[in-house]
């Protein structure tokens, strides 16, 4: 016996769940989560609710990144880029290995 869902119909938890975590990571996060779904049931429901992945970062965004966050930190680097959270912000820099503020030789 299979362990995959096939019906249409989706519990309350799971579109708790998707609605959550879906635009932090897409249909390949959701299928770690809700082993039960198929890839494609994840992509329909997920279009069904209006749910997207957030969006990338474009060059403009990165190039304001990489000049803003050593000096402003998170929260000023932020206020330069419509719709991205001082979290966004924080977690892309540290991603890319940008140094925080304050740790830049000569910075006092």
């Amino acid at each position: 016996m299979t362990d995959i869902i096939h019906s249409h119909f989706w519990r309350r938890s799971e579109e708790e769940t998707l609605r959550r975590e879906y635009p932090k990571g897409g249909a390949s996060r959701m299928a770690r989560l809700l082993t039960n779904r198929t890839m494609n049931a994840i992509y329909d429901r997920a279009a069904q609710l209006g749910l997207r992945r957030e969006a990338r970062w474009t060059p403009d965004e990165l190039a304001v990144l990489c000049r803003a966050y050593p000096k402003l930190g998170g929260g000023g680097t932020a206020r330069l880029l419509p719709g991205r959270t001082t979290k966004a912000v924080h977690s892309k820099a540290q991603r890319m290995g940008l140094p925080c503020p304050g740790s830049l030789t000569g910075a006092g």
